[in-house]
């Protein structure tokens, strides 16, 4: 369980590293480039947001776990 947790926290990391990214090359590109950095960027937050959730999820077990409940 923990080994996960440290997996996804660092998946995480890389993923909002990415999405700043694609963000600021959001910024410098051109009304073709933007629809296509769009879709990129919706799917990141969609997997930061999935990301966050289960991680919330994983931390809860795992005080239960350390609790003995």
């Amino acid at each position: 369980k923990i080994q996960w947790w440290v997996e996804s926290k660092q998946d995480l990391q890389n993923t909002n590293k990415e999405l700043q990214g694609l963000r600021d090359k959001y910024a410098l590109s051109s009304a073709n480039e933007k629809q296509q950095l769009a879709a990129q960027i919706t799917i990141l937050e969609k997997k930061l947001e999935d990301l966050h959730q289960s991680i919330k999820e994983q931390e809860k077990a795992i005080r239960k776990a350390e609790l003995g409940n």
